[in-house]
């Protein structure tokens, strides 16, 4: 669904601006020869608007007159990412154009960029007669009939699940379910399990999980491993196991069957007689690349997979004694003790354990070191591990953190430990705070590259449902 959204704030007003206000008024959206409620903007002057919350889309100008050169937009996911110069602490233009130079002229219509963001920016050259009848931000976002709402009543929690809803509901609007709506415009498979839970938990069966299972099948010949990392090849078929049994779709799941035998095959081939995989090189996450967690997430990640083909192969008929035994020999690996959250709650998940000082690490320190992506898998293990209570504290002091940013979508990453004297997204960065998303992030998402909305992070509805 498509929705055209009028300004809820003008942040910024400089130069020969009048009658700002009618920005705020809903007319026609259709231009006429006569209009007369419109604002102006003479020569060389700047607006930044606020829309209120986070977009998929972009800006549509309805202009009566103008005379001049091209103008300057830019749209940002925080104030300051709408103030920053391309290449300033990460600022581009990949995955969406969100930064140019654009052509209005009079009696004009133009829907500009297409992109993730909350506010808009736009500087008029010196040259600029204008009179621009409304600014509205388009919107492109899923509407479908829920089978799940929160309807608790405490505030926050339904806070948070609002802002994942939006999150999830931005990134599958389209045919596919994308990452992330401003810069990760991709099926990242490895990525979709969190993003299907949210889906499936609101939604049930969702055509842009299995049309993004099914591209990534088929860009995908084998032996080659999805997206290039073997872990993601893993992720399709613990996400497509997880599916089916949540939607019972055997008749996707019939359309998937030559792929499933031959991954399996592959997924096989490089698990050795002893039980332990020979991939060269895991991929979890940014938080856990290298080392020791990353090892232990790759085997826990390789037994989930191989449950899960157990699982199909069952459901359609087909039979292997040889899952079977590898199942049984990664069930019996000694694995070392790991620190890092998510690797820890992969962990309980595949093999159903965890020492004590895992179990102690979950708790360690609070929020710190949860990380978006895996958030719904660390919650859920601190509720059996530890309480439900405990776990739905940890998930309103985490998500509440982003929320208390400014937050109506939740992010790429989130490490709670870098928001102190921070400013909020909302707000210009006139005083000597931190700029929150200009001055934070790490790996590849650094400053204004990072996506503030960002499918992954919405799996946290599914643990609201189960556990709220």
């Amino acid at each position: 669904m498509r929705k055209f959204i009028l300004p809820k704030k003008i942040l910024l007003s400089v130069g020969n601006i009048v009658d700002v206000e009618n920005l705020f008024v809903e007319k026609d959206l259709q231009i006429g020869l006569n209009e007369t409620m419109t604002s102006s903007f003479e020569g060389k002057c700047s607006i930044i608007i606020d829309f209120g919350a986070e977009i998929r889309g972009g800006i549509r100008i309805l202009t009566r007159k103008y005379k001049g050169d091209k103008i300057r937009v830019r749209l940002g996911e925080s104030v300051s990412e709408c103030n920053a110069e391309l290449g300033e602490r990460g600022s581009c233009n990949d995955g969406a154009i969100r930064d140019d130079f654009v052509s209005i002229g009079s009696l004009t219509d133009e829907f500009i960029f297409n992109t993730g963001f909350r506010f808009a920016r736009i500087d008029f050259p010196e040259n600029a007669t204008a009179k621009i009848k409304n600014i509205y931000a388009y919107c492109d976002i899923l509407s479908l009939a829920q089978i799940y709402n929160y309807s608790g009543t405490e505030k926050l929690i339904k806070e948070i699940f609002e802002c994942s809803k939006r999150t999830i509901d931005l990134c599958a609007y389209g045919e596919y379910v994308w990452d992330g709506i401003k810069r990760d415009r991709l099926v990242w498979i490895g990525d979709l399990y969190p993003e299907m839970l949210a889906l499936t938990a609101l939604y049930g069966r969702v055509k842009q999980v299995e049309n993004s299972l099914d591209f990534i099948k088929r860009q995908t010949p084998l032996p080659a491993f999805m997206n290039n990392i073997p872990t993601y090849s893993l992720w399709w078929i613990i996400t497509l196991c997880e599916y089916y049994k949540r939607t019972n779709c055997y008749d996707f799941l019939l359309t998937q069957k030559e792929y499933i035998l031959g991954l399996s095959e592959l997924v096989l081939s490089h698990i050795t007689d002893t039980g332990m995989p020979d991939y060269k090189g895991y991929f979890i996450d940014w938080q856990t690349t290298s080392g020791i967690d990353e090892d232990c997430g790759g085997i826990a990640l390789n037994l989930l997979a191989i449950k899960s083909f157990i699982y199909l192969f069952d459901i359609l008929k087909v039979n292997n004694s040889q899952l079977l035994d590898v199942k049984n020999k990664l069930q019996t690996l000694e694995l070392p003790t790991c620190t890092k959250k998510q690797i820890i709650a992969l962990k309980y998940w595949a093999f159903g354990k965890i020492n004590d000082d895992e179990k102690q690490s979950l708790i360690t320190n609070g929020v710190s070191g949860i990380t978006t992506f895996l958030s719904f898998i660390i919650l859920e293990t601190i509720a059996q591990t530890f309480s439900i209570e405990m776990a739905v504290n940890v998930m309103k002091q985490y998500y509440g953190a982003m929320i208390a940013l400014g937050a109506t979508t939740f992010f790429e990453d989130f490490d709670i430990e870098t928001i102190t004297d921070c400013n909020t997204i909302d707000k210009l960065n006139v005083d000597t705070k931190k700029d929150y998303h200009g001055d934070t992030g790490a790996h590849c998402f650094t400053g204004f590259r990072k996506s503030l909305c960002h499918g992954w992070s919405a799996g946290i509805i599914d643990f609201i449902k189960k556990y709220c």
